[in-house]
């Protein structure tokens, strides 16, 4: 039967619906919310780079305002360089989640 969740276990990537969640944690500054659907992805066995591929998808067409929109993809763009080099651990995904949820907090200079 074909679904939208068969279909992507077949490209093994993560489900959109998935990183939108964790992106809706984000944009509400909610860390822990976020790094418990952050650490589910990771524990399926998604690497950091298909995260990253899919967030960078998602983030692109997720409703927030602009400048939240342009930070977010510019975290998420310096986290995907350092994962092309060869530092694609979980720690750097779990910075990348926090630093995005500060983003959005008051006073706060990225």
């Amino acid at each position: 039967m074909v679904t939208s969740e068969n279909v992507f276990k077949v490209c093994d990537e993560p489900h959109p619906m998935l990183v939108k969640q964790l992106l809706d944690e984000c944009v509400k500054g909610q860390l822990s919310a976020a790094h418990k659907i952050l650490r589910h992805l990771w524990t399926l066995g998604y690497s950091a780079e298909d995260i990253l591929s899919i967030l960078f998808r998602v983030l692109k067409n997720h409703p927030m305002e602009e400048y939240i929109k342009l930070e977010f993809l510019k975290e998420v763009g310096l986290v995907h360089l350092r994962v092309a080099e060869g530092l694609g651990t979980h720690l750097q995904l779990a910075g990348l989640v926090a630093r995005l949820c500060k983003v959005v907090l008051p006073g706060s200079a990225v």
